[in-house]
């Protein structure tokens, strides 16, 4: 009886000291962007997001944009899950698309289904909505620094010296 008591306190002892350790280790939360701004316009749309930490995502939506509905830091997402968004395209196609980022410096997005680590493999994504040929698109860039409140400014002047992305400059300077 000695025995078995001794060995519960010992399984007892060494589960709160692992509970104790479990404790100590940093906990794996969504790090929130700093900047977050999204527009929709004539033919087109986008969404800029930036952390403190460093990582900036550009989304560039290629079609007329019916509505998007997002949820920010989704109650059935994962711990480091910051934006998940709908993008309904006016001629029916449909793209979805999730950021996850637990420390603000790197991340992932995934589009319709395909992961892209941030921003090692894109930091711009062009998602096509005409329903033809390739839907997404990904560009490494070294993006500008954006500020809240001047980020569409900011990256409208970045895109028109970019020969990829400059008809996109002039439709959201139209904004």
């Amino acid at each position: 009886m000695k025995r078995l008591i001794g060995i519960l306190m010992v399984v007892l002892v060494a589960a709160l000291a692992g509970w104790a350790w479990t404790r100590t280790l940093p906990m794996a939360t969504a790090a929130a962007p700093r900047v977050a701004e999204s527009a929709m316009v004539d033919g087109g749309g986008y969404g800029i997001y930036g952390w403190d930490g460093g990582l900036q995502v550009v989304l560039i939506y290629e079609g007329t944009v019916a509505a998007q509905t997002c949820d920010i830091d989704p109650a059935d997402g994962a711990a480091d899950e910051v934006y998940r968004c709908t993008i309904p395209f006016a001629n029916g196609t449909t793209t979805q698309w999730s950021i996850r980022s637990a420390d603000g410096k790197t991340g992932r997005i995934t589009v319709d289904g395909v992961t892209y680590a941030v921003p090692r493999e894109a930091t711009v994504l062009r998602i096509n909505g005409d329903g033809v040929g390739q839907r997404v698109t990904a560009y490494q860039r070294i993006l500008p620094p954006l500020t809240l409140g001047d980020a569409s400014r900011t990256l409208e002047q970045w895109m028109a010296r970019d020969a990829e992305f400059a008809p996109f400059a002039a439709l959201f300077r139209s904004e």
